[in-house]
């Protein structure tokens, strides 16, 4: 299971971890706090000495990440959202439903792109639903050329 807070390391990681950890299948949660070093520092204090949690700052290895992770609990949508679609990996939208995230949850659920948990009732129902099987990666999205790669193209 991998946590994330985003960039910026925001949204009730805390409350999202610890319903990660409550599942007995969950045996490594990972928790991605960004840039934000004073989040991280507290998620240290708080589950330094729980073997299946490792608390991480910002990464440039998230694809990676999502690769070993059965499920995604992510609070600021986005790109790491249509990646972790992309790589097949489950994700659910909890703990930060303000500005355009309120948008993003509703293309998440209309496209099946994510779950979107509001209340922790709904979260642990999520994450017992990703839970119950990865889908296969989406080929075709995977097949698209990268945004680079378009750029310097029309650059060309």
């Amino acid at each position: 299971m991998l946590v994330s807070g985003g960039g910026w390391g925001v949204g009730d990681l805390r409350k999202a971890v610890d319903e990660a950890l409550a599942v007995e299948e969950v045996s490594v949660v990972a928790v991605l706090a960004g840039r934000n070093d004073e989040l991280r520092e507290r998620l240290d204090r708080r589950y330094g000495d729980e073997p299946r949690c490792q608390v991480v700052g910002f990464t440039d290895q998230m694809s990676d990440w999502l690769a070993a992770s059965d499920a995604l609990i992510h609070s600021t949508g986005g790109l790491t959202v249509l990646e972790a679609h992309v790589r097949g990996c489950p994700t659910i939208s909890y703990g930060w439903g303000r500005g355009h995230i309120r948008a993003n949850n509703e293309a998440f659920l209309r496209f099946g792109i994510a779950d979107v948990a509001k209340s922790d009732h709904e979260l642990r129902v999520a994450l017992r639903r990703a839970l119950a099987g990865r889908p296969a990666p989406v080929p075709t999205l995977a097949a698209l050329p990268s945004a680079a790669s378009t750029v310097l193209a029309l650059l060309a």
